[in-house]
């Protein structure tokens, strides 16, 4: 199921994030780029289950 797999590979990128921000620190290169990464790889993760579909604009009240 491409659900699970994908769960799985960000769940796997999380514990690696948190290894890396332990051992560098949260502002170190290496941990803002992983971040970055998983930040990724969760918007594709909700963009293929239909999560992240463009808000429609709100009208303002016309009174």
């Amino acid at each position: 199921m491409i659900t699970a797999v994908h769960s799985n590979t960000i769940e796997e990128k999380r514990k690696e994030l948190l290894h890396i921000a332990q051992n560098c620190g949260f502002n170190a290169a290496e941990t803002l780029l992983c971040s970055e990464e998983l930040d990724e790889m969760i918007i594709k993760f909700q963009q293929q289950r239909g999560v992240n579909k463009p808000r429609q604009e709100k009208m303002a009240p016309t009174w």
